[in-house]
């Protein structure tokens, strides 16, 4: 028999359903890969970061080009009106908040982003009270309102399990202090993420998809650099007498037997490179124990360079980053560069959006309900823009609404265009005086005083 799909009207906000999500006793069974489950896998992920070159500048790039990005906060926006002068001051208490913290707007920003490698990020809202230099938990204002004192980052290595509710809906993070388990509620926190598949708290790395080129090239390189290894210095061989090899030997031929594959094993020609052993002959005069190297064959069935350079290119790939391999490879056209800068743009104004959402979400209203500020009409913090414009094409096409009679000669258009261009924000009072001296054709008397009171 079908199951019935209509919700019981007598229970409206009951939840009947599950996400799927895989957990057992808070710790989450979503990757089927053994070696990136749990902590293993947040030892791996940080491998991938600290030991990999590629892996370490796709993160390099993406980090400090959002360190980079302006995050400021706009007032609350209604299609009807223009924002009120209330709207504005609530908007101005946020950004000065924003940057009366402990640690810097931008080191939040990029303790934020080690949810690309673990696929998460978990950060405790602490607030103070902002009585300025005079109080022990400094603040840069003596409003006596309240800010936040910090955005403090819980590192991913020090999660003990997540905690859920009946329902299935998370509550916090169990963290491991050093002494014993200690929850820090949602409630209290910021929880940020790369996926919200499931309603995973773990998200998903974006080095996930990168894991299996990065093992392979791993061992590729290691392989390799073993290979050069026997290539110059050969490899060493030590002829003993056969009777070492004797299963019947005594305890003291058997010995001698494991010393001698010690050393044959052990054998580098470094700085350290020697052998002592006795230089013993049979009755026909022959060395009853030889050593040697055995030079290895030069050349490879296989190009390891071009394997590695493969993988390594498919490891940018994943994060549409490979635009970092621009200029390494023989290939390619200015369009394709173009197109990929693009997709990396794009991939990383994702990233700072859900960075907005999240703040915009948990943060602010919280922070003016204790300070007694309506909540109906919230301000937003936004990123700036990371797209980088080609002033060659921004001419093109200033020129072309010029032709076309566009009009830009606003406050709000010359700033937007003076913002592009590098150039100082301007005020209405500088249009105005602009005006006021604007050359004349029919009174060149008013051109020479306009210009003795420029020169003034």
């Amino acid at each position: 028999m079908a199951a019935d799909s209509k919700r019981d009207v007598s229970h409206p906000f009951s939840v009947q359903g599950v996400t799927g999500l895989k957990h057992w006793a808070g710790m989450i069974d979503e990757e089927w890969e053994p070696t990136l489950k749990g902590p293993k896998g947040v030892a791996v992920y940080r491998e991938m970061r600290d030991n990999d070159p590629i892996t370490g500048s796709v993160l390099f790039a993406m980090e400090h080009t959002l360190r980079g990005v302006e995050w400021y906060v706009t007032p609350f926006s209604d299609p009807d009106e223009d924002p009120t002068d209330e709207d504005q001051e609530v908007a101005q208490f946020v950004e000065s908040c924003m940057h009366d913290m402990s640690i810097t707007w931008a080191d939040f920003i990029a303790e934020v982003l080690s949810k690309l490698v673990f696929g998460w990020a978990y950060a405790e809202i602490v607030y103070k009270r902002r009585e300025g230099y005079n109080s022990d938990i400094v603040s840069r204002h003596e409003d006596g309102k309240i800010g936040w004192r910090t955005l403090s980052p819980r590192a991913q290595e020090t999660l003990l399990r997540w905690q859920f509710d009946d329902s299935g809906e998370l509550v916090g993070m169990v963290q491991n202090d050093g002494k014993q388990g200690v929850l820090i509620p949602l409630n209290d926190a910021l929880h940020f993420r790369t996926s919200s598949h499931k309603q995973n708290p773990e998200g998903r790395s974006l080095l996930r998809t990168s894991y299996s080129s990065w093992w392979t090239k791993k061992r590729i390189e290691r392989f390799e650099a073993i290979g050069i290894e026997r290539d110059l210095a050969g490899i060493p061989c030590v002829g003993v007498p056969p009777e070492l090899f004797d299963s019947d030997a005594d305890a003291d031929t058997k010995s001698s037997l494991a010393n001698w594959q010690k050393m044959v094993t052990s054998l580098k020609n470094d700085e350290q490179a020697g052998i002592l052993y006795p230089k013993t002959y049979d009755e026909q005069g022959n060395p009853l124990i030889t050593v040697e190297l055995l030079s290895a064959p030069s050349s490879r069935m296989y190009d390891t360079g071009s394997i590695i350079e493969r993988l390594s290119r498919y490891q940018a790939m994943t994060v549409l980053q490979d635009v970092i391999l621009l200029g390494h490879e023989s290939v390619g056209s200015l369009a394709l560069a173009d197109t990929k800068k693009r997709l990396a743009r794009a991939s990383l104004k994702s990233q700072a959006d859900e960075i907005s959402a999240t703040l915009n979400q948990y943060a602010i209203a919280d922070l003016l309900r204790l300070n007694g500020m309506p909540t109906d009409r919230l301000p937003r913090i936004v990123s700036g823009e990371i797209e980088e414009r080609s002033l060659d094409t921004f001419a093109s096409m200033m020129s072309a609404l010029a032709i076309s009679g566009v009009m830009l000669d606003d406050l709000e258009t010359q700033n937007e265009i003076r913002g592009i261009l590098g150039l100082r924000q301007i005020t209405q009072a500088d249009l105005e005086s602009r005006e006021e001296f604007e050359p004349s054709v029919e009174d060149p008397q008013s051109n020479l005083d306009r210009d003795e009171a420029l020169i003034g």
